[in-house]
């Protein structure tokens, strides 16, 4: 996750973040459009991702600058509305600019894993912005499930063959 939101961050044109002010009329500009389009677009390609979204700091308050929910969907939020459940991890990587993996934790919009990447981070020393991306926490589950199950199954084999090897041993 950490690999996917920093190539995803890196993607992300900064100078279209700086002419947005982080108020409900930036969606009335062209900057805000790209980026939401952008948004929208990796969201689509990916399977796992339920929304992408960036944020900024403002005097101390994490703000939503723009998102790739649908609009009039729970979970979509206008520029400037504060995220005022933001877990405290999310604050270190505006401060750090390191991405983080975080959760599961849940807030207003469900229970997710959410990866946190910073926009104009690490190699230049200030945060622009963060871009964040959610997973529900029960595609989560389900997936790191799924990905353990060659694990297990390859324990069993070698497991029934140890078994097998020392019942025959014993019976000799």
């Amino acid at each position: 996750l950490i690999e996917q939101v920093e190539t995803a961050a890196a993607s992300l044109d900064p100078a279209l973040m700086t002419r947005l002010r982080c108020v409900p009329d930036d969606q009335l500009l062209d900057d805000y459009a790209a980026l939401r389009k952008q948004l929208m677009r990796m969201e689509s390609a990916s399977e796992m991702v339920r929304w992408y979204y960036i944020m900024i700091m403002k005097e101390g308050r994490i703000l939503f600058l723009v998102d790739s929910v649908q609009e009039n969907v729970l979970g979509h939020e206008p520029p400037g509305v504060e995220y005022a459940e933001a877990p405290p991890e999310l604050y270190d990587v505006f401060l750090t600019g390191c991405a983080k993996v975080i959760g599961p934790y849940t807030d207003r919009y469900g229970v997710f894993v959410s990866s946190f990447g910073a926009i104009g981070g690490a190699e230049t020393g200030s945060v622009r912005a963060v871009l964040g991306l959610d997973i529900n926490a029960d595609k989560w589950a389900f997936h790191m499930a799924f990905r353990r199950l060659p694990g297990l199954i390859a324990t069993l084999l070698v497991s029934l063959v140890l078994l097998y090897y020392f019942v025959n041993r014993l019976q000799s």
